[in-house]
């Protein structure tokens, strides 16, 4: 399935899984803008996205957006 993740850089589309962690998908978006995963925190529906729940979890879906916020200092 494809995700869309939302940034100040722009829209990002990853081919996944369901069975896909939080964890995993913030890698990809590591090896793609080389933003560590550390600084990143993903939302959905305005939760706060754990790195070691699964999309299935949260269900999210084909077409489905998630919104990347950049953690500032820490």
């Amino acid at each position: 399935m494809k995700i869309t993740v939302k940034s100040i850089y722009c829209p990002v589309t990853f081919n996944v899984e369901p069975s896909h962690t939080i964890a995993m998908v913030k890698a990809l978006f590591l090896n793609h803008k080389g933003i560590s995963a550390s600084q990143q925190r993903l939302l959905h529906n305005g939760t706060i996205l754990e790195d070691d729940k699964t999309l299935q979890h949260y269900g999210i879906v084909d077409g489905t957006e998630i919104h990347l916020a950049l953690k500032i200092g820490d």
